[in-house]
């Protein structure tokens, strides 16, 4: 039997991958309610709303410059580069420095400018009733400097997405994989040596999980001959590399600026909250509920991860097959649509269990229906979001520019709408904002399906012909 199975992965390395992938994103995720956890019985409600408020902004940045942005722009391209050489070199790993010189380059300008401006920005993205409270508390000051050192943390996720896309070509998951487990360690350590309330202690190790996470992405990608160029010989590498590959480097960024406006709608969720949080404890209680619905996602995530580099090179290979294309990506997106299904269903009958273990050592915060009820209305949107997380790889991997811009700024208006029109109608904050995210995604899927079978359509009249 054992030999049978070990046979099946050998011959199926995507299902191996996906395996692999799975086990460890569930890790990361059985840790990040660890986390939660840890926040729940380690902090006081003022104390939570503080830390989780002052992830919204480097979150923000993470959403807009590196989350799906990166790897969505780079990965297709580099993954045309990876048999090409020239006398200087490997140039799909030129490609890659200076996707990761520029990268970070454009990040810390940003970050300076946030750092320097956090009051103001934090000002604008807070409710009255939350900037309120911290005033009253005494702890309005620790608001800007906890946000502050969480914005060191996009300059390293940064880093690592490109190093990920170089790791995602090599089909080595397992350092890939990895990444939320350490982040998540960092975040439980902090919480859990630290006395109550310490939200700059858990910030800080936060940031460590993030640094040892970039380091470990480093060491497996020169393992495959990977290497970034020492400061002495920067310069010149770079210009080498930019005279080689100029087409190349402009046509990504001509992909990337656009994908700056895919606003993630779950990043969208957490910020919106933020700003119409209407009680102590509602951004803590919101981003539990969300985090119970995201174990399941990271089964998709793994799924997609490994989908996204098989369908590129499907696509880029010469004399590719158009229509084994097209029936890979059916298959993905119905195993996909099953995973997410079952996901909602387990969300929905299981979160209560989830809020017992929460509260196994104490009282917590006492939230937890409040919690569950969060958890189960934000299940639904799992199936769209799973969707739209699988489907969008078609666009990225066809090098299509407008239409992921267009689908993600029409389900996001349609998130806003919704959210201001139910909090208006005096529905509580954590429900509008739920309900909202629900609505973005169904807006973004059926977009996705207009698209999609257009194109499918075409394709079919082409083979007719």
């Amino acid at each position: 039997m054992i030999r049978r199975i070990s046979g099946f992965m050998v011959k199926r390395p995507n299902v191996k991958n996906i395996i692999l992938l799975t086990f460890f994103l569930f890790l990361s995720r059985g840790l990040g309610l660890l986390r939660q956890i840890f926040i729940y019985q380690r902090m006081d409600p003022f104390a939570s709303d503080l830390l989780l408020a002052g992830t919204k902004i480097p979150d923000t940045i993470v959403s807009l410059l590196l989350m799906g942005t990166v790897i969505s722009s780079v990965l297709p391209i580099a993954s045309r580069l990876s048999h090409k050489r020239e006398k200087g070199g490997d140039l799909q790993t030129r490609y890659l420095n200076l996707m990761i010189f520029s990268l970070i380059s454009i990040l810390f300008l940003i970050i300076v400018f946030l750092m320097i401006w956090t009051e103001t920005f934090l000002k604008l993205s807070t409710s009255s009733q939350t900037i309120n409270e911290f005033v009253a508390l005494g702890v309005w000051n620790d608001y800007i400097n906890v946000t502050r050192i969480l914005l060191i943390g996009p300059m390293l996720f940064g880093l690592q997405s490109v190093l990920g896309v170089f790791l995602n070509l090599k089909n080595r998951f397992f350092v890939y994989s990895l990444a939320g487990t350490i982040y998540n360690l960092g975040t439980i350590l902090g919480l859990a040596f630290g006395p109550r309330n310490n939200y700059f202690l858990v910030a800080w190790g936060m940031m460590i999980g993030a640094a040892v996470s970039v380091g470990l992405f480093y060491w497996e990608s020169t393992k495959e001959k990977f290497f970034i160029p020492s400061p002495a010989k920067m310069v010149d590498y770079l210009k080498e590399s930019y005279s080689l590959l100029k087409k190349d480097f402009w046509m990504t960024w001509k992909l990337f600026l656009p994908r700056i406006f895919l606003l993630n709608g779950v990043i969208v969720a957490n910020l919106l909250i933020n700003l119409v949080a209407q009680d102590g404890g509602q951004i803590t209680s919101f981003d539990i509920g969300l985090s119970i619905q995201g174990v399941f996602f990271s089964i998709i995530t793994s799924v997609t991860a490994v989908a996204f580099p098989n369908l590129a090179n499907l696509f880029n290979k010469k004399g590719g097959d158009n229509h084994a294309f097209w029936n890979k990506l059916r298959k993905y997106t119905l195993g996909v649509l099953v995973l997410s299904f079952l996901g909602t269903i387990v969300t929905i009958v299981f979160s209560p269990l989830v809020i017992w273990l929460f509260e196994l050592f104490g009282s917590g915060q006492g939230t937890g229906d409040y919690i569950i009820m969060i958890a189960r209305i934000t299940s639904v949107a799992l199936i769209f979001q799973s969707m739209v997380e699988m489907l969008n790889k078609y666009f990225y991997v066809r090098e299509k520019i407008w239409e992921p811009v267009i689908i993600a700024n029409v389900g996001l208006v349609g998130q806003i709408i919704i959210l201001f029109s139910l909090i208006n109608n005096g529905v509580d904050a954590g429900v509008s904002v739920s309900v909202s995210l629900i609505g973005n995604f169904v807006i973004s899927f059926l977009l996705i399906l207009f698209y999609l079978t257009k194109d499918y359509f075409s394709f079919k009249q082409s083979e007719v012909k």
